[in-house]
C-alpha cells in the first residue's frame, strides 16, 4: 500500500463533528448518495478492491465523526484496510502472514519462529522452576511476563504454551495453594 493512498487530506477548516464517543452509523440514504456521486466506484481502489461502493468510510479515521465532508464511499475490503492503518497495532485485524527477519536477513515464518521459541520457553521455565525446593511454586503471572520478555514472544503465546505444557501429561503443574486466588507453577513430579 503506498503512502499517498493511505493518507487522507482534510482541510483544517473542516473539523470533525462528533456527538459522544460511540461509532456513528451513517444512514442508508447517504450511502446511496455517495454511490451516485462516485459513479459506484470505491474511493481508495487498493489492490484486491472489489470496486463497488458498499460502505461509508471516514477519511478522518474518527468513527464518531458526522461531518459529511469526511465521508466517502468505499468497498468493505478497502475500508477495512485503511481502518487498520488508523488503529493501534494491537487491535488491527490480521490479513498478512507474520514474518520475522532472522540474523541472516531471511524472513522467518511464524511456524519457524514458534518452533524455535517454544523449545526456548520450555527450557527457560524449567530452569526457573528447577531451583525451587520440592512442593514450592512460582507465581504464574510473574513467570508468564518474565518468560515472554526474555524469549521475545507475546504473552498470548505464553498462555497457549501454558495450556499445552500444564496439561495432565505436561511437565508443569499449575495449582492454587490453600484454595487461594493466586496461581502457582511447579515442576510435575515424575513417578
Amino acid at each position: 500500500m503506498t503512502s499517498e493512498l493511505s493518507t487522507a487530506i482534510i482541510p483544517t477548516a473542516d473539523l470533525c463533528v462528533c456527538y459522544g464517543t460511540s461509532r456513528w452509523r451513517p444512514p442508508t440514504i447517504l450511502l446511496q448518495k455517495l454511490r451516485l456521486d462516485q459513479q459506484n466506484k470505491c474511493h481508495y481502489a487498493f489492490p484486491g478492491c472489489s470496486g463497488k461502493v458498499t460502505v461509508v468510510a471516514h477519511l478522518c479515521h474518527n468513527p464518531p465523526c458526522r461531518n459529511v465532508k469526511h465521508l466517502v464511499g468505499s468497498c468493505a475490503y478497502c475500508n477495512r484496510s485503511i481502518s487498520n492503518l488508523a488503529r493501534r497495532q494491537r487491535s488491527r485485524s490480521v490479513k498478512d502472514s507474520v514474518c520475522v527477519q532472522n540474523s541472516d536477513g531471511d524472513a522467518e515464518t511464524s511456524m519457524e519462529k514458534n518452533l524455535r521459541t517454544e523449545a526456548a520457553w520450555v527450557e527457560y521455565v524449567t530452569d526457573r522452576l528447577r531451583h525451587l525446593g520440592p512442593g514450592v511454586g512460582y507465581p504464574k503471572h510473574a513467570l508468564t511476563g518474565d518468560s515472554a520478555y526474555t524469549i521475545g514472544i507475546n504473552v498470548a503465546t505464553v498462555d497457549r504454551h501454558w495450556k499445552k505444557y500444564a496439561s495432565d501429561v505436561g511437565p508443569f503443574l499449575i495449582y492454587r495453594p490453600n484454595r487461594g486466588t493466586r496461581l502457582l507453577v511447579r515442576l510435575r513430579e515424575q513417578p
